[in-house]
């Protein structure tokens, strides 16, 4: 910023109005297009496996009765201390209930869906998101995740910084163009709000001719879905007391981070439950079992014969996630929003805040069910002793196949006669003998035939130390650019 130049906020609240946004679909229903879309959000605290009365005003906890079947909890005139009478969930209130894994906990939700609303709307249009926040005593910001925000920086959606937070009670409508087409998402950018809940899909639709045609596009949202809020776990990570994360109380067992294959330490804390668009199983004993097999999954249902899109964003706390579908050769279109040469591929490493579009075809499959999974990178433990991987799963439903029946399949076999592509590896590539080979994302090239940049007569070499330096007493937790922290602003210029 030039001397004597100043940061203005923008601050500009309006009223609410208009219509609630649909809950969360798995796939695009591409809507007319238009100079401007309107959406109107209300931000607040909502539960896991909870069922809401709207003309009460009041909701009940539910219990899983079975795969797909809810119970509401009810209490008892003539037994005040039963809380434990179930009646059962018609189809219609099923739908409204937020299950995550199965485990009653608060979240941060948009109009009481986990993901959030996604957001369809076509190249250039302006989108205009109208916010009301209903929580108690916190304050929100959304941020657009891929859109440049060219002309409308203050629309960037991080609190304290290209705005001020969105303050319980009030509304903000944030007003952009969709510059750039491709699979984006949105999120909270202020606290830890992203990773309770406070996220969803932003796809920009735009012609796209080279493509084959899809006979429909999925939408697919990765979470590694924690069951404690996550202002308490990143409090203990900064606190250097992760070690601790199975209980403080009488629990003398510690968690030591994860390795991937090369050594690299994976995540600070350890994981609970994968989710896919808000649903999933918690797994044990090394990943072969689940806690409640009743929990349901999201489905993607496909027929034979045809092409399917699918859009992956990674709106994950720590891990990484690699991708695949059983028996299914993926292949890859784009990342980040931008086209790409098509790379054929078994799977595909997914980092939190990317997004890797990719099509499969469904000629001469057998009609059945198959696993869509999303494994982590954990190779060993502290010891070098090797563990599983942790997953999410959804399920791949051809037309015909068994209803409510999970698949039996497993991923294709990679060995010497049929190795296995692995697209944005972190890693240069796999141990010898694994029979996986590395794609890196730099090994990616555009499916635009764009001029070359010309060579310039004069430039400039700078160095960027991006790093967690901190200080002598917690070391390994605060970032720094080249040595200097990020300090949030105390209060707007004046």
């Amino acid at each position: 910023m030039a001397p004597g130049s100043w940061l203005v906020f923008l601050c500009v609240f309006l009223p609410l109005g208009g219509a609630v946004t649909p809950p969360f679909m798995n796939y695009i229903r591409p809507p007319p297009k238009q100079d401007e879309y309107d959406f109107y959000w209300h931000v607040g605290y909502w539960e896991t496996m909870f069922e809401y009365d709207e003309e009460r005003d009041a909701g009940r906890p539910v219990q899983l009765t079975g795969l797909n079947r809810f119970g509401r909890r009810e209490t008892n005139r003539d037994d005040p201390n039963n809380c434990g009478n179930l009646t059962p969930l018609t189809a219609e209130e099923s739908r409204t209930v937020v299950v995550a894994d199965g485990f009653h906990r608060k979240l941060i939700a948009v109009n009481r869906t986990l993901p959030g609303p996604t957001i369809v709307v076509w190249k250039n249009a302006q989108v205009a998101v109208h916010v009301t926040n209903k929580l108690i005593q916190e304050g929100i910001s959304i941020h657009w995740h891929g859109i440049t925000q060219h002309n409308t920086p203050w629309m960037d959606g991080v609190g304290g910084v290209s705005q001020c937070p969105i303050n319980p009670g009030e509304s903000f409508t944030y007003r952009f163009n969709a510059t750039e087409g491709g699979t984006h998402w949105w999120h909270a950018h202020l606290g830890t709000f992203r990773t309770d809940g406070l996220y969803g899909a932003l796809i920009v639709l735009e012609e796209e001719p080279r493509l084959p045609a899809f006979s429909r596009e999925f939408i697919v949202l990765l979470h590694d879905w924690q069951r404690e809020e996550s202002l308490d776990i990143a409090l203990r990570v900064n606190w250097e007391a992760s070690r601790f994360s199975y209980g403080y109380d009488n629990n003398s067992q510690c968690y030591y981070n994860k390795r991937q294959h090369d050594g690299t330490e994976i995540a600070p804390i350890p994981f609970v439950s994968g989710l896919i668009n808000g649903k999933g199983r918690r797994y044990y004993n090394d990943g072969l079992e689940s806690e409640n097999q009743n929990v349901p999954l999201e489905t993607f249902e496909v027929h034979s014969g045809v092409n399917y899109r699918f859009r992956v964003i990674s709106a994950a706390m720590s891990y990484a996630f690699r991708v695949s579908i059983d028996r299914h050769e993926l292949t890859m279109i784009a990342t980040d929003g931008n086209r790409i040469k098509d790379e054929k591929a078994e799977s595909f490493i997914i980092n939190t805040g990317e997004r890797f579009d990719f099509y499969i075809s469904t000629k001469n499959k057998p009609v059945q069910n198959y696993w869509l999974r999303a494994e982590t990178l954990e190779d060993t433990d502290i010891y070098g002793t090797a563990v599983r991987p942790h997953s999410a799963k959804a399920i791949l439903h051809y037309q015909g196949a068994p209803v409510d029946s999970d698949p039996a399949t497993t991923r294709r076999p990679c060995d010497a006669s049929n190795d296995c592509t692995v697209v944005n590896c972190p890693f240069e590539n796999y141990p010898p003998g694994s029979y996986k080979t590395c794609m890196n994302v730099h090994e990616l090239r555009s499916a635009l035939n764009e001029d070359a940049p010309r060579r310039e007569s004069k430039w400039e070499e700078h160095f960027i130390n991006f790093h967690f330096s901190g200080n002598e007493l917690n070391g390994a937790q605060r970032s720094s650019v080249n040595g200097h922290r990020f300090i949030p602003p105390r209060s707007p210029p004046t």
